[in-house]
């Protein structure tokens, strides 16, 4: 289009001169050739090497290149663009009703004519001059309006190819079309967007990420339309897509369940074991909340054995698992929730002997689920279902952690008789030695070390990371400057603390 529009302008009603009469010219061809007229802002934006050549050249607009004082700016040649992307948004049809497109790209090809874009200034220009390893760069933008064709007969085919922040919209819109004219399965508009759905569920896991679309992710906004369109062949083939991908979010475990529900149980099960299988040794927290949620229904209840054997095989720990599993999960240890969704997701009675074999496993892997950091905290979690530590396998647990609370609440808690510190300082330099000296004095309170910084810094670093009950300061006084090491009761004070919890959580756990 010859005129600028801003987004909230742009519509055929408000096309100017020259493009009214273009879109007029246009819009009777295509209804001759059957093809789809729409207006759209077609945006292109660029970045890439540059080369400086001095200061003196004047641009209009903002930014470096961009200037409506008259000062002097940086002048430069594009030397190469390496990234460009052209796309094309705020669609419009003639109708002025919704066109329900989103984002679409398109290739310098799909131009008429070929050149349309060789003359056009760009709306934005910003230069960077080259910092270290850097050379110079550019990033420029266009925008202008367009009118985009396409054969009636291709539509289909097209917005499926066009990404998912094209398609997705665009079935969306079908699926409201047809819902206002009644949701009749066998209607046109029906046929219509079970077409378009069978093509992007055909090239799903070929498509390139996307991210939030008005806060839903692509498969909960994939999966929703699937519902809404009543095909359960669909979100059977959907669902083994997603089963076949090389990611999977728990944002996405209630669309999931939702769609499932189209189907029978057996096929939910077959489903959801191609799903734990694929994805348990990398996303095994996803697993186990997405069973967790399937358990809570019960006609699925028997047919989720072979997914909770596959999320028991990929549990950290155990010979069969590979040591550089157990050693990421060491790296990043387990959380309380994985526990807790697991065994929901073997709480019912049909899964008994895995929710046995589960506990079991976690009881002998205890440097994997910590008592303290793990299982403790997921048992407090679970105190208000009590049928879970009720029956057998969350009562094995449950005695298990009632146990450990019991040796360690039988532990003497008398506060230090005198100054002596237990501490291992596991080095053997000179000023260690005396700190353990320290340590060990029933009579010494404080003890100082003047010494140069480095050696301070060092017995500073030994006292923290053996988490030795001694507070450190530094006296700046004469050179060099002197620590001063005072025993306090943290470990004493710890332990007094961790008695409170203890006893809570044994009132807690005595349900």
């Amino acid at each position: 289009m010859a005129h600028a529009y801003t987004p909230a302008e742009l519509g055929f009603t408000a096309l100017k001169g020259a493009d009214a009469a273009a879109s007029a010219v246009v819009h009777a061809a295509a209804q001759q050739a059957n093809c789809e007229l729409h207006l759209a802002l077609m945006r292109i934006e660029e970045n890439g090497a540059a080369q400086y050549n001095g200061r003196g050249l004047r641009y209009r607009g903002r930014y470096d290149l961009d200037n409506d004082h008259g000062s002097d700016v940086a002048e430069f040649e594009v030397a190469e663009v390496l990234e460009r992307s052209l796309t094309l948004t705020n669609w419009c049809q003639r109708s002025s009703e919704p066109a329900h497109l989103g984002e679409m790209p398109f290739d310098d090809c799909e131009l008429c004519p070929l050149d349309a874009l060789e003359d056009l200034e760009p709306d934005e220009q910003h230069f960077a001059e080259a910092t270290g390893n850097e050379g110079a760069s550019f990033e420029r933008s266009y925008q202008r309006a367009a009118l985009v064709l396409w054969p009636r007969a291709g539509r289909l085919q097209l917005l499926a190819k066009a990404g998912l922040s094209a398609s997705l919209p665009a079935l969306g819109g079908m699926l409201s079309q047809w819902e206002a004219a009644g949701a009749q399965v066998a209607d046109g508009p029906h046929q219509e967007a079970q077409t378009l759905a069978e093509l992007m569920v055909q090239g799903w896991n070929d498509q390139p990420a996307v991210g939030l679309i008005d806060g839903c992710s692509a498969v909960e906004r994939m999966l929703a339309h699937l519902v809404r369109l009543q095909s359960s062949e669909q979100i059977e083939a959907m669902v083994n897509k997603l089963a076949a991908a090389d990611a999977c979010a728990p944002r996405d475990n209630a669309a999931m369940v939702r769609a499932l529900q189209q189907l029978g149980a057996p096929r939910v099960g077959e489903l959801l074991y191609r799903f734990v299988q694929h994805h348990a040794d990398l996303h095994l927290a996803t697993c186990a909340a997405l069973l967790a949620s399937c358990a809570e229904h019960l006609p699925w209840r028997a047919a989720l054995r072979p997914a909770a054997q596959a999320l028991l095989q990929a549990l950290p720990g155990g010979a069969a698992r590979p040591q550089s599993l157990v050693n990421a999960w060491r790296r990043e240890p387990i959380k309380p929730g994985l526990l807790e969704d697991s065994l929901c997701a073997l709480s019912n009675p049909e899964l008994a002997d895995l929710a046995d074999e589960l506990v079991t496993h976690w009881l002998a892997w205890p440097i994997l689920y910590r008592m303290d950091d793990v299982v403790l905290p997921m048992l407090r979690r679970l105190v208000n279902r009590p049928p879970l530590l009720t029956r057998a396998a969350g009562l094995r647990l449950r005695e298990a952690a009632l146990a450990h609370l019991h040796q360690r609440a039988a532990l003497d808690l008398a506060a230090p008789a005198d100054w002596h510190r237990d501490g291992n300082t596991n080095c053997s330099c000179d000023h260690c030695g005396a700190l353990s000296r320290f340590l060990a004095s029933a009579e010494l309170p404080s003890w100082r070390l003047k010494a140069r910084e480095a050696d301070r810094n060092h017995v500073q670093e030994v006292i923290g990371q053996m988490q030795l009950d001694v507070d450190c300061s530094t006296e700046r006084k004469g050179s060099p400057h002197t620590l001063v090491c005072t025993k306090n009761q943290t470990s004493y004070e710890r332990r007094v603390k961790q008695r409170r919890s203890d006893l809570s959580d044994l009132k807690l756990l005595a349900l």
